[in-house]
């Protein structure tokens, strides 16, 4: 794949962030637009006889019966069918709030004390994945992996199931190093694909260099390469426009709204007033 063609007929990306953790730095925090529907599918054998502590626990709503939701400590709920409670939270019958998966071998009387530490403490906790909303999470939510390769898999599927290639948990590890990020450093990345391709990309130097972090096929490249002025103030803009589209069309449109209507105000007043204007002496026929 071309790195430099992010944008263009047949070009589709997807944006992502990732921030390492500043309580747990060997944690991080994936921003992706994947939907817990497929998170389930991806990690059913995973999640099979897994629970989950979820916070509050009123999210969960009428819900209750559907997902096996039991009163737990600190307000939170004890989710017995953790493939059933992703499906009801991704359809929207369970209010946006706090999951923490942990495995089978963690009995209830561990995870009832575990819930005590919920939310502040969710990162120092022994899940396998966590996530939050992000909003009201009908389009991306944050997720915390701690098995290595299952970014990798959620990846891919976000790139049509394009796959990278090479050992997943390789991968990841490379790409964690790759980014070096620090503790609550965030990034922001774009998964592009064209051509039957995919590639992970972001952008260092203050968007002067652009780093190719994937490639399908390749694994881990890391591959930099600098960019045009032109195309990283452009790139920005795209960026702005993109996380700031309301703000900027309010903060645009509005003063030329304004304008407009005062414009168009006294221009009617004008006219108003010239067609009521008396004609001149000797101006009747009669």
């Amino acid at each position: 794949m071309n790195p430099p063609s992010q944008s263009g007929p047949g070009v589709l990306t997807k944006f992502i962030a990732v921030e390492r953790s500043h309580r747990v730095p060997t944690l991080y925090w994936w921003t992706l637009p994947l939907r817990l529907r497929v998170l389930a599918a991806l990690n059913a054998a995973a999640l099979t006889g897994a629970r989950a502590l979820v916070y509050p626990g009123t999210a969960i709503g009428a819900a209750t019966a559907e997902v096996g939701a039991d009163g737990a400590p600190n307000g939170t709920a004890l989710v017995a069918n953790v493939g059933a409670l992703l499906e009801a939270r991704d359809a929207g019958r369970i209010a946006p709030c706090t999951i923490a998966i942990f495995p089978p071998a963690v009995r209830r009387p561990d995870l009832d004390a575990l819930a005590a530490h919920l939310p502040s403490g969710l990162e120092h906790l022994p899940f396998t994945i966590a996530l939050r909303a992000d909003g009201d999470g009908r389009a991306r939510h944050h997720f915390c992996f701690r098995v290595p390769g299952q970014v990798i898999a959620a990846l891919e599927h976000l790139a049509l199931d394009r796959s990278f290639g090479g050992n997943p948990g390789q991968v990841e590890m490379a790409l964690l190093q790759g980014l070096r990020l620090r503790p609550k450093q965030r990034a922001g990345l774009r998964l592009v694909m064209h051509a039957g391709e995919a590639a992970l990309v972001g952008h260092a130097g203050g968007g002067r260099n652009r780093i190719t972090y994937l490639e399908s096929g390749k694994g881990y490249t890391g591959i930099y390469e600098p960019v045009r002025l032109a195309d990283a103030l452009a790139e920005r803009s795209r960026e702005a426009w993109r996380r700031f589209p309301v703000g900027i069309m309010l903060f645009i449109g509005l003063p030329f709204f304004i304008a407009t209507f005062w414009i168009a105000n006294l221009m009617g007043r004008s006219g108003a007033q010239a067609t009521a204007a008396p004609p001149p002496a000797g101006g009747s026929g009669t």
